[in-house]
């Protein structure tokens, strides 16, 4: 039996906050529904945090997908994973 091909894509956000922040990493699909979320932390103190993240693009069939960096209910970046193209594209 041959061993399931995967297609690993990763990356990381680097952000800086002042406070205390509420802080989500999350995929949508093509419709923006939820697929994943690839990090949350309620509380993330003050200061620079470096994420890093990875999934399994393969059980994801969308032509794209979007990976947003949310904080406090706010929508900071927006990166764009592309298919038919095979890159990011950041909005």
């Amino acid at each position: 039996m041959q061993p399931k091909k995967t297609e690993t894509i990763g990356g990381m956000f680097e952000f800086k906050f002042s406070e205390t922040t509420k802080v989500h990493i999350a995929m949508f699909d093509a419709m923006g529904i939820l697929v994943r979320e690839l990090y949350y932390n309620p509380s993330e103190k003050p200061g620079v945090h470096k994420i890093d993240f990875e999934f399994d693009y393969t059980v994801f069939t969308d032509e794209y997908c979007t990976i947003k960096l949310i904080a406090n209910e706010e929508v900071l970046l927006t990166s764009k994973v592309d298919r038919s193209d095979d890159n990011w594209i950041e909005e």
